[in-house]
């Protein structure tokens, strides 16, 4: 009896294990994107075909643990505290459930809500200052085109210059353009 449940234990060990050689995630990225979340990134084992679409992420802080459950190579974690940092674990498991190793790590520090503030900050800064250019670039564009045309040295300034000279010797006398008059 003790030699059939060895064999049976043997059985188990083979079958229930997940390919041998396979490894577990890489490149793993974790992102704080504000005072309560971390985004996380990583890639998938080389060896895709016996792997089960599961992730899990351990976080833990203050010697508690959460799990967090994702069915693809990217996520968010929400509901955090501001300035902490957290460890996390992920781990990918094979089609039979059992995990893969090895498991991936990374820490990542929430932002303090005083670096939110600051960030906020500086992207209005760089929006005003975008904002500023197109409105001087606006403004000399409409000051070029509301300036009238004898500014601009148009043709019709020339023309309007010569028809005044003309509209001047038709009203001077005769004598004063060089023709002579008989009387």
């Amino acid at each position: 009896m003790v030699s059939k449940l060895f064999i049976l234990f043997c059985i188990s060990q083979v079958v229930c294990q997940c390919p041998r050689g396979m490894l577990g995630p890489s490149d793993f990225t974790a992102k704080a994107v504000d005072s309560t979340s971390i985004v996380l990134s990583w890639r998938a084992p080389d060896d895709t075909s016996n792997l089960d679409p599961m992730y899990t992420i351990t976080v833990t802080q203050g010697g508690r643990n959460k799990y967090h459950f994702f069915t693809s190579t990217e996520g968010k974690i929400s509901n955090l505290q501001p300035s902490t940092k957290y460890n996390l674990k992920l781990t990918a498991f094979c089609k039979i459930g059992n995990q893969v190793n090895p498991p991936a790590y990374i820490s990542a520090t929430t932002k303090s809500n005083e670096e939110i503030l600051k960030d906020k900050d500086n992207a209005d800064a760089s929006i005003g200052s975008n904002k500023k250019i197109e409105n001087d670039s606006t403004k000399k564009t409409m000051k070029k085109e509301d300036t009238p045309e004898e500014s601009r040295g148009s043709k019709s300034t020339t023309k309007n210059d010569s028809t005044e000279e003309n509209k001047k010797k038709e009203d001077t006398p005769d004598e004063s353009r060089g023709s002579k008059s008989t009387k």
